[in-house]
């Protein structure tokens, strides 16, 4: 999770943020296709956004949108990759 994008975020496009803590990712029922964990949430739309680095496969693309990634990781150090943050 990256909180501090989070708040960097909802300080610049001035929104309230309510952090969740979920402590799967989640994976889908194969009999009914409902998704636990944080795809769940958002597939039921409990959370409107998910800060996370869960990778972007095919059966995830069914519910959710994703971006691009606006965090990098150098030696311990976030590093933020968008003009937005700039």
């Amino acid at each position: 999770m990256y909180p501090d994008v989070a708040a960097v975020m909802a300080e610049n496009l001035n929104f309230t943020l309510d952090l969740v803590r979920e402590s799967k990712w989640g994976s889908r029922d194969g009999r009914t296709g409902e998704w636990s964990g944080m795809l769940g949430g958002l597939q039921r739309r409990e959370y409107d956004v998910a800060f996370t680095g869960f990778s972007a496969v095919p059966a995830r693309y069914e519910i959710v949108d994703f971006l691009e990634t606006a965090v990098m990781q150098v030696s311990g150090e976030k590093i933020l990759n968008s003009p937005f943050f700039c």
